[in-house]
């Protein structure tokens, strides 16, 4: 321990030194870290010119391939791809769509002026088929009768089919 401690015990210590702390000098060459660092600093250099270079090659082939486009060619060309064409404004398309949709369903408006179809808002059919009820046509006493007599009536534990009423 004492090749690596470098302090004369007879000098003062200075405050900002530990003297016991010290690195041993053949672990690492200075100049050997320095040559590498700046063979390293060459080498990124080397590599952003050649990138550089590259991509002004690639531009000038790109100037050079493309032609002008004839002037008949462009007539024929079409101004729209064919259909089905994609939506270029979803979310728009879709909230002018409910809007549109809200506004039927809220107000007032003809569907055949000439046989004097209208439409009313949702809220008042609501309440007009509350009042009137559902149209239904009147059972006939024969109707729904099998070959038996018996009528197919729903029963609570058949979720709304109709299944056949038992005999007594």
């Amino acid at each position: 321990m004492d090749d690596i401690t470098k302090h004369d015990p007879h000098e003062p210590l200075d405050p900002d030194e530990n003297p016991r702390v010290a690195y041993e000098h053949g672990d690492a060459d200075v100049f050997t870290v320095s040559k590498y660092g700046i063979a390293l600093a060459f080498g990124v250099i080397f590599a952003a010119g050649a990138m550089w270079g590259l991509f002004e090659w690639f531009q000038h082939n790109q100037m050079v391939e493309e032609s002008p486009v004839s002037p008949s060619v462009m007539k024929e060309r079409p101004k729209l791809p064919p259909t089905p064409r994609l939506q270029m404004f979803p979310k728009r398309d879709l909230k002018d769509f409910r809007a549109a949709e809200a506004h039927h369903l809220e107000n007032f408006g003809w569907i055949d002026p000439n046989k004097g179809i209208v439409h009313i808002p949702i809220e008042q059919a609501i309440d007009a088929v509350a009042k009137q009820g559902l149209p239904s046509k009147p059972l006939q006493p024969t109707e729904g009768l099998d070959a038996e007599g018996y009528r197919l009536l729903p029963e609570k534990s058949s979720s709304g089919r109709t299944v056949e009423k038992v005999a007594q």
